[in-house]
């Protein structure tokens, strides 16, 4: 009997799934590996700064060390490079931003990821107010996290590509069974699909569907990545993501016109060299009604957990809240509060 069965193969399973194995703790990953995942179609950026307000964002300071620690153990375990630092510019557009940044950047709780000389120029960006520089940020390429995690994964067995039923998995005292395995606990991690868990009817998820592009631009520079009304995302290969749009309406995972247009619209903000679209993808994500993690256990059935609601920060905020959720599980470690499960329940 293995300890875990995770379901779920997105940022969070995979993610659970590594720090499983990081504790030798036994584990069998379901997923039908879908064409629309929400993970796939992330920007994956992590950034320890909220730009609106210049402040931290939530539990940064804590989760960097350990996000950048995390991905280095899991590059050299599956053999793969997927994490790549790059610097944020944050183009200004009035005076006053421009100056708010550099006192942020001088003496503030967030001056240790703020340059405070600002950038005056790049070629083929319009930024007459300057750019300010965001030290700290990067990406992860999520396809390639996914997919060769999946293929580690697969390779010793503890893989499984199947769609999920739920009436097909069998609750005992003893034991949970799936695919005639036997596994001592389940832990859910399947998005914004999560909406249907009859284990987890207090869920109050917020799906939210997201677009982003692929462009080719020759001639910017692939030295930062660029935010304004819109964010540029270098890819290599003269590629670029610009991302990402947000709606709560429309949930079919169809890529649409008036999202690109959007994105594009807000893109000749900022840019003034010419482009080509490579692609156009979409896909929902599992925010949450708080903007905050969910974890924690069902009120329905024992030994069962979920992981779920990393929304836009999913790369950021998984292997932090993943080690927390194990900690939960096996060593009876506290929650905190802001990402507990049971905060859901008392709104309820």
């Amino acid at each position: 009997m293995k300890n875990y069965l995770i379901i779920g193969g997105g940022i969070a399973g995979v993610t659970l799934a590594h720090q499983l194995e990081n504790r030798n703790l036994t584990f069998d990953l379901v997923d039908n590996s879908p064409k629309y995942n929400s993970t796939k179609v992330a920007a994956g950026f992590w950034n320890p700064i909220v730009f609106k307000r210049l402040t931290m964002s939530f539990n940064a300071d804590k989760m960097l060390p350990i996000l950048k620690n995390f991905y280095s153990i899991i590059e050299q375990k599956i053999d793969n490079s997927f994490v790549n630092e790059v610097p944020q510019l944050k183009i200004f557009s009035t005076k006053e931003e421009r100056h708010r940044f550099i006192d942020k950047a001088i003496v503030s709780e967030v001056s240790q990821f703020l340059d405070e000389e600002p950038i005056e120029k790049i070629e083929g960006i319009k930024a007459p107010f300057g750019m300010g520089k965001v030290i700290g940020t990067g990406y992860i390429d999520t396809v390639e996290y996914i997919e060769k995690s999946l293929e580690y994964f697969e390779s010793n067995g503890s893989f499984i590509n199947k769609k999920i039923d739920y009436s097909e998995i069998e609750y005992t005292p003893d034991y949970t069974g799936f695919s005639g395995k036997k596994y001592e606990k389940v832990i859910y991690c399947e998005g914004y699909h999560a909406v249907h868990n009859p284990l987890f009817p207090e869920l109050r998820l917020k799906p939210t569907k997201g677009e982003l592009l692929i462009l080719e631009i020759p001639g910017l520079s692939q030295d930062f990545a660029f935010a304004k009304s819109a964010g540029l995302i270098p890819l290599g290969n003269q590629q670029f993501i610009v991302g990402s749009t947000y709606d709560w309406e429309d949930m079919t995972e169809d890529a649409t016109e008036a999202a690109r247009k959007k994105l594009l619209y807000n893109l000749s903000d900022f840019l003034e060299l010419d482009y080509k679209v490579i692609d156009h993808q979409a896909g929902i994500r599992p925010s949450s009604f708080d903007r905050r993690p969910i974890i924690g256990k069902s009120s329905v059935q024992a030994n069962v957990y979920i992981m779920n609601g990393l929304g836009t920060k999913g790369v950021m905020y998984a292997p932090f809240y993943s080690d927390m959720l194990i900690n939960f599980i096996e060593h009876g470690a506290k929650l905190d509060e802001e990402v507990d499960f049971v905060r859901i329940n008392d709104l309820n």
